[in-house]
């Protein structure tokens, strides 16, 4: 699993909840995710993100890079 936020501050929030967890935080912007591979993921689950972010169709073009085709 990945996590990611534009906020440092929400990030460390997640790491110390989840500290039990495998999961690889990024502090990062959505429209830009330069920490990720391509072809990558096989799923993007995204709570409560999309309706505040300002640049939707960069993230969108880089959700679907990130995602494994098919």
């Amino acid at each position: 699993m990945t996590g990611i936020d534009n906020s440092k501050d929400l990030i460390a929030i997640a790491r110390e909840k989840s500290q039990k967890l495998p999961i690889t935080y990024f502090v990062s912007d959505a429209a830009k995710l330069k920490d990720l591979k391509s072809n990558t993921f096989d799923r993007i689950i995204s709570n409560m993100a999309f309706m505040d972010i300002k640049d939707i169709n960069n993230t969108i073009k880089e959700c679907s890079r990130v995602l494994k085709k098919n």
